[in-house]
């Protein structure tokens, strides 16, 4: 998970059932430093507009605090306890709570709106409408004409464009409580309120993010090359939407294949920390970059961990359901529709949110009042190209036909998973692909190639045009291989075709077992492998592993008497034998090569494995655990609370710098049917990517493994948060730093 703030992580953890924690009303959520802004969407957290403060020293804001690295980072705010400004506010002297953004629409280049220039448009939102080719839930209509081309093919008009645009406004009007209030240009500008002009048939096109309040008007360019998808995602810009592949948490999500973008393009893809968003992910969202955005070579930039997701990255010109979640959770207009409805009777579940008319707006994968009918598993649509599956038996295989929808051009995923013991292999029929072209890099299969990706989600060699002849195979050396498929929508090739086999390895059937497990004293164990003597090599295609997660409450030391595992690492990655460490917060590390291995962690619940092939054997492993006993560190305590006792607990780098690493783990343990309230927790944690290096994991159900759906995790400085409590009797906190960026915690703990 990439680096995220104390509240993105429980505004996350709020959208799931598994969390093992509760939020009271005064939660407060850390402020994003330049993106969407998390507001609270509990359905009781009714704060109404920001209303900033100071309290104890910190600026806050509604729901929000200004840390301090938000106030030295966002160096183009002019007053920062103005910051709520960014977002749109309500009418001046107006009695509805609802945002309204002022707007001129205005052509460049000499053109006029209804032959007005400088006086008034004559283009305006009717007041409640249903725009062309939209329906109340957003969804484009089919044969009602809603699917319009370029804002250039109605340059020679430019009323019929700003139509046009009106419509993507009345889509955003349509599906939340923002409003957009055509305004009137009079003689004095500085006399409008603050205000966007839209700028009809300019150079490119732009958007700043969130409202510029400090200026007297805000542009959005509309080029000749804006499409639907643009124009909705300009407006989107401006009321605080940011790009939701970087999301901090993407990594969960998504795969960006580095190998793939050009050297003009790589800083598109940097995660920005300061995105924090209270929805689940949404590969579909208006708001999710192209599956190939700024390719050098065809191949995709972005992939999904989950090969067979692959087909939902596609543009969409519309909001998706999360989108609108955002949008509504962001300007408060769910708390202020349920503020209006009786909703007593009435809990959306799934997903599902009060909407304007006050019934529930569902997810498309609900239906009901309540959003309690499952219409189908997943929130996402099904694929419909013919060729996204699974297989597992052998078959004819083959692209789809050109009767597919590929309107936004073909991605297909074919994941091959053949039985244990066997490895696939394709013997090809057919194959005519669109010919090679000339790339940045020299000549690639950009407009459509394949390719057979045993390290998915890695990119691999791309085949096109006449590569593969028939009768060629191809027998692949893991037992899975993904096989991808990328056709623009203007190819019109004949495709391929291949019969799917599966094969004996007969030199490699794997075996269970073989290492040992040595007992040396109280806390000291050596995990050693098959037959292992310091020169003999181990046999191959063996695995076996080990679980330690039932060791006691201690911190943990690995290292390696002696250790020379198949072949060093190439670009950080074991190519085939390995040693895996799985340990807190679903993560794990390998280690292959004849490096040394030293490896800490705050907890002693882990487990290994060791997997080795045919190729490269050599003289194994001897793995020396040590575990720290609570009474070697002070920082590691298990703490028995009484009944509405207040504890607090500071790490020793806390008060003062100590120049050492340091691993703690806190075990806070209430009466039985207790709970245990955190009733302030302050962090000084490193930022740094993923949280790798430096962080703080929370668990609320006692499991020592912090699983990433129950756990917390924080790696931010200056992070508060207040009244989260456990649904259990307990909690468990880990902590780990490096150097001495990191300062530690404070941590007010009650059983309740």
């Amino acid at each position: 998970m990439k680096p995220l703030t104390a509240a993105s992580v429980l505004v996350l953890l709020l959208a799931t059932a598994t969390t093992p924690f509760k939020l009271e009303n005064e939660t407060r959520f850390v402020k994003s430093q330049n993106g969407p802004v998390t507001r609270s969407f509990i359905a009781d957290f009714k704060d109404g507009r920001p209303n900033p403060e100071e309290v104890d020293g910190k600026l806050f804001d509604g729901d929000m605090i200004l840390t301090k690295k938000t106030l030295e980072e966002r160096k183009f705010y002019q007053y920062e306890e103005n910051a709520s400004l960014y977002f749109w506010p309500p009418a001046p002297e107006s009695n509805e709570p609802y945002p309204v953004v002022p707007y001129l629409l205005y052509p460049s280049l000499g053109r006029t709106v209804a032959g007005h220039l400088g006086t008034r448009g004559q283009v305006s939102v009717v007041a409640g409408r249903v725009p062309v080719g939209w329906s109340r839930a957003g969804e484009v209509l089919a044969g009602t004409g809603g699917e319009l081309g370029k804002l250039s093919d109605r340059d020679s008009d430019p009323e019929k464009g700003a139509a046009w645009l009106l419509d993507c406004i009345a889509h955003w009007e349509a599906n939340t409580c923002i409003t957009f209030q055509e305004t009137i240009f009079e003689d004095t500008p500085n006399s409008l309120p603050k205000h966007l002009v839209i700028i009809l048939l300019a150079d490119g096109f732009n958007s700043f993010i969130g409202r510029e309040y400090f200026e007297d008007r805000q542009e959005i360019f509309i080029g000749p090359s804006c499409d639907k998808l643009s124009i909705l995602r300009m407006i989107g810009r401006t009321l605080l939407y940011g790009f939701e592949d970087n999301r901090p948490d993407r990594g969960n999500y998504i795969h960006i294949n580095t190998e793939n973008i050009g050297s003009d393009q790589q800083s598109r893809f940097d995660i920005d920390d300061r995105l924090i968003v209270p929805v689940k992910y949404d590969y579909t969202s208006l708001f999710h970059d192209y599956f190939r955005l700024g390719t050098k070579n065809g191949l995709p930039t972005i992939s999904t961990l989950d090969p067979l997701d692959n087909y939902l990255l596609k543009a969409e010109s519309r909001l998706t359901f999360r989108d609108m979640l955002l949008g509504n959770s962001m300007y408060n207009c769910t708390s202020m529709w349920e503020s209006k409805c009786d909703t007593t009777s009435t809990t959306c579940l799934n997903e599902g949110y009060t909407g304007a008319n006050c019934s529930c707006v569902c997810p498309p994968n609900f239906s009901g009042d309540n959003c309690e009918n499952q219409i189908r598993e997943s929130y996402f649509a099904p694929p419909t190209d013919g060729c996204t599956q699974r297989v597992t038996t052998e078959k004819n295989l083959f692209a789809p036909n050109m009767s597919a929808d590929v309107s936004d051009g073909l991605q297909c995923a074919i994941e091959i998973i053949a039985p244990q013991g066997l490895k696939p292999r394709l013997t090809f029929h057919t194959f005519t692909l669109q010919p090679r072209t000339t790339c940045s890099e020299g000549d690639c299969c950009f407009d459509e190639n394949l390719q057979f990706r045993e390290n998915y989600p890695e990119s691999s060699t791309a085949y096109c045009g006449t590569d593969i002849s028939s009768g060629n195979e191809f027998t692949f050396d893991s037992q899975q291989v993904v096989i991808y498929h990328y056709r623009d929508s203007s190819v019109t090739t004949c495709g391929w075709s291949a019969d799917l086999t599966f094969v004996s390895d007969p030199i490699c059937i794997p075996t269970e077992g073989g290492c040992t497990l040595e007992f040396n004293d109280i806390s000291t164990y050596n995990w050693k492998s098959p037959g292992f003597d310091g020169t003999t090599e181990y046999p191959i295609c063996s695995t076996c592993t080990q679980d330690m997660s039932g060791m006691p409450n201690t911190m943990l030391y690995l290292t390696s008497e002696s250790f020379n595992v198949g072949t060093p690492p190439v670009d950080g990655e074991c190519t085939d034998d390995y040693i895996q460490i799985n340990h807190l917060y679903g993560r794990s590390e390998k280690f292959c090569g004849s490096e040394p291995i030293y490896f800490t962690s705050p907890s002693s619940s882990f487990s290994l494995e060791f997997h080795s092939n045919y190729i490269t054997p050599a003289t194994g492993f001897d793995i020396t655990m040590t575990m720290a006993s609570y009474c070697a560190s002070d920082c590691h305590q298990e703490i028995q609370l009484m009944s509405e006792e207040t504890y607090t607990i500071e790490t020793p780098d806390y008060q003062k710098k100590i120049f050492t690493n340091l691993n703690c783990e806190y075990n806070f343990i209430a009466p039985e049917g207790k709970q245990i309230e955190i009733k302030k927790l302050v962090t000084k944690v490193k930022v740094n990517t993923e949280c790798t290096s430096d962080f703080l994991l929370v668990n609320g159900d006692g499991n020592r493994r912090y699983p990433m759906d129950t756990s917390i995790i924080i790696c931010d400085y200056d992070t508060r948060i207040d009244h989260l409590t456990t649904n259990t009797n307990n909690l468990l906190v880990a902590y780990q730093k490096t150097g001495l960026a990191s300062r530690g915690f404070k941590m007010v703990i009650k059983a309740t």
